[in-house]
């Protein structure tokens, strides 16, 4: 074991001491004890992102109380997670759908999203892809091609 650890690793990635030791930072325990007096208040804030926007929720929001939730277009069901989105500790429930503001300016209309653009194309193609591919999922998960319209269908699921 020892020897694994001290193995030369690429830079940044953390070994197990290293995980452990910050999940048990003054900083990290402070931080969960933030969270849990947001969870006891009410105050937590669930956010369903799509896992290719380039934008961290606690940025916007300026609060590390937020449960993310993050997927294809930000449209997967929630269900594997409804307890902690429908918890009495939220008191709020967004979805973030994302776009390329250049997009508008130069075409008129927004896109930028990687899922919502193959769900565009997904959709001229005669196609049942059948298994666990990407293609199924976007096809099985992806109302819309439209960021403002599958954002609302995804808000609606949540509720």
């Amino acid at each position: 074991m020892r020897e694994l650890i001290s193995a030369p690793r690429p830079p940044g990635n953390l070994d197990v001491c290293e995980l452990l030791a910050d999940n048990q930072s003054k900083e990290a325990t402070r931080g969960l004890k933030t969270w849990r007096r947001a969870k006891d208040r009410g105050a937590l804030v669930g956010v369903h992102t799509c896992g290719d926007a380039r934008v961290v929720p606690t940025s916007i929001f300026c609060t590390p109380t937020i449960i993310e939730i993050a997927s294809i277009a930000a449209a997967s069901s929630v269900e594997p997670f409804s307890y902690a989105m429908r918890h009495s500790g939220v008191m709020a429930s967004i979805v973030l759908g994302h776009f390329a503001l250049d997009s508008i300016i130069k075409k008129g209309y927004a896109e930028g999203c990687g899922g919502l653009h193959e769900r565009s194309h997904l959709s001229s193609v005669e196609q049942d892809p059948e298994g666990d591919s990407v293609e199924k999922y976007i096809l099985d998960n992806v109302a819309s091609p439209d960021v403002a319209i599958q954002t609302i269908i995804s808000a609606t699921q949540m509720c």
